[in-house]
């Protein structure tokens, strides 16, 4: 059996069979460099990938998808700024991302973005960013619903199954006021 291929749509071709086809079409000439050129590296890896892991295309999908996500060092919530100053100014002077990408990314309005980056540089402090096993996704602070604190607090305590204590620790902070903060977040994820 001819090795199926995953063209740019996602859809599985077999790649003999589309070469045949597109020779007896004489009025829809499809050479083999044409489809070459539309089967793109990252779909052969993705073949790859599927055929020697066992992974469906979904979760390959997933996974690059994941690998697409930013993410920030937990190190970096340990000062006084606010979650929200963190996460911008990273974003901002580490990542070198415009204050458009930033509103894009965490949800929030252009001049919400600005406004804290401005606070952050105000208060001169630096971030100091250190090596952790931890990294926390840019995509949590998206959610709207909840406070940037709330979002980080229960995807430490959730993702990562940390104590109050633990996460209180790396967040410099007391541990009454992660708990506080994370009831605060299950109260209203409850009311969903």
């Amino acid at each position: 059996m001819e090795e199926p291929y995953i063209d740019s749509n996602g859809k599985e071709i077999i790649l003999k069979k589309k070469l045949k086809k597109s020779k007896a079409d004489s009025q829809h000439k499809f050479p083999q460099q044409k489809l070459s050129t539309a089967l793109s590296e990252n779909e052969i890896l993705k073949q790859i990938i599927r055929e020697r892991l066992r992974l469906s295309s979904a979760e390959i999908n997933a996974i690059v998808e994941k690998k697409k996500e930013l993410f920030l060092p937990v190190s970096i919530f340990s000062n006084k700024l606010s979650t929200l100053e963190v996460v911008v100014k990273f974003l901002k002077e580490e990542k070198k991302l415009s204050f458009a990408e930033i509103s894009r990314l965490l949800n929030r309005d252009d001049r919400t973005v600005w406004h804290a980056y401005r606070r952050a540089v105000k208060k001169k402090i630096e971030i100091k960013i250190s090596d952790s096993k931890i990294e926390i996704p840019v995509s949590i602070f998206s959610e709207r619903k909840y406070s940037p604190l709330e979002s980080l607090a229960a995807y430490l305590r959730d993702s990562h199954e940390l104590k109050f204590t633990e996460i209180a620790g790396l967040l410099k902070l007391s541990p009454k006021t992660v708990g506080t903060v994370y009831r605060r977040y299950q109260k209203k994820n409850a009311s969903k």
